[in-house]
C-alpha cells in the first residue's frame, strides 16, 4: 500500500510540476480570476511537502536514501519555478530604457518596457485585465529586434523588428507605437 501511495504521489508531483512550469514560462495573467493560474503551483508545493514528510518518516524505519527520490523530483520542480520567477523579478526591477505604448485607436493594446539589461516586459491589455510577457531584445542604432519571448508560447505572433524614429517606433507589419518614456 505504501508503494502505491508513493507512486501515485510521484505521478502527481511530476504532472503538477510540468503544468506549473508551462504556466510559469507562459504569460502571467492578471485579472479577476488570477488565483486560478496559481492552483497547480500550490497543489505541487503541497504534494511535494507531503512527499517530503512521508519520505522522511519512511526513512526512519528503513534507512534507505532512495526513499527521497520523489521528494527530490518535487524539489527540483520547485527550484525551476523559483528560478523562472527570479528571472522575471530581475527584469521587472531593471531600469527602463524605453517605455512604448500604442497610439490611440490601435488594434492591439500593449505596452513594452525595454530594460537596460536587454530584456523587455510586454503588457497586453484585454477586457478582463492584462497579461505580462517577458523576452530579450537587441538595439542597434535605430533598429530594435526582438530576439526571444514567451509571447510565442501562447501561439501568438509577436512583432520582431522595429525602427525608432524620434518619439515613435514603426513595427514591421504592425501599428506605429509611441515612446512614452526614455
Amino acid at each position: 500500500m505504501k508503494t502505491i501511495i508513493r507512486i501515485l504521489l510521484g505521478v502527481l508531483i511530476v504532472f503538477l510540476g510540468t503544468i506549473s512550469i508551462k504556466q510559469s514560462i507562459g504569460g502571467i495573467e492578471n485579472g479577476p480570476f488570477t488565483f486560478i493560474q496559481y492552483t497547480p503551483i500550490g497543489l505541487h508545493l503541497l504534494s511535494t511537502l507531503i512527499a517530503l514528510l512521508l519520505d522522511s518518516s519512511y526513512y526512519r524505519f528503513q534507512k534507505r536514501p532512495k526513499q527521497f527520490i520523489i521528494s527530490f523530483i518535487g524539489i527540483l520542480f520547485c527550484i525551476a519555478l523559483l528560478l523562472i520567477k527570479l528571472r522575471d523579478i530581475s527584469t521587472d526591477n531593471s531600469k527602463t530604457l524605453y517605455e512604448v505604448t500604442n497610439l490611440p485607436g490601435a488594434s492591439h493594446v500593449m505596452t513594452f518596457e525595454f530594460k537596460i539589461n536587454n530584456h523587455f516586459r510586454l503588457t497586453e491589455y484585454d477586457r478582463l485585465g492584462h497579461t505580462i510577457f517577458y523576452g530579450k531584445y537587441e538595439l542597434v542604432d535605430d533598429s530594435l529586434k526582438i530576439i526571444e519571448s514567451n509571447y510565442e508560447y501562447n501561439e501568438k505572433i509577436l512583432l520582431k523588428f522595429g525602427i525608432i524614429n524620434r518619439d515613435t517606433i514603426q513595427w514591421k507589419n504592425f501599428d506605429k507605437m509611441i515612446i512614452v518614456k526614455k
